[in-house]
């Protein structure tokens, strides 16, 4: 996709999500035309991983109060692949496959919407 093609894409997604329940056909139909269709998966399996790193220790003496000690915080992470590769479209994620357009909104929480 060209630059122009995205910034429209884009638009289009805009205005499908803030009309609520319903959406224009012409809309929908021209963002399918915009976004192409992945035929394969760039990757054949779906991986995923999880995990937490704990962060580390700092010990030492603080005078009129003794020794002292802080731990770093620990953090937890995930991630997981489909297999498919999106095109990152302002704050979405699309994956054109045949007969199916599925977007996703990248934050969860945008300002000025409800959660």
């Amino acid at each position: 996709m060209d630059q122009a093609s995205r910034l429209e894409a884009h638009a289009l997604i805009d205005q499908l999500v803030q009309d609520g329940d319903t959406f224009s056909r012409e809309t929908a139909a021209r963002l399918i035309a915009l976004v192409p269709v992945q035929s394969k998966k760039a990757l054949p399996i779906s991986i995923g991983v999880s995990g937490t790193t704990v962060g580390g220790e700092t010990k030492g003496h603080a005078a009129g109060v003794g020794d002292v000690s802080l731990k770093g915080d620990e953090k937890t992470f995930s991630a997981e692949t489909s297999g498919d590769v999106p095109w990152r479209l302002g704050g979405y994620k699309v994956v054109h496959r045949p007969g199916k357009l599925t977007i996703e909104r990248m934050m969860s929480v945008v300002p000025g919407q409800p959660g």
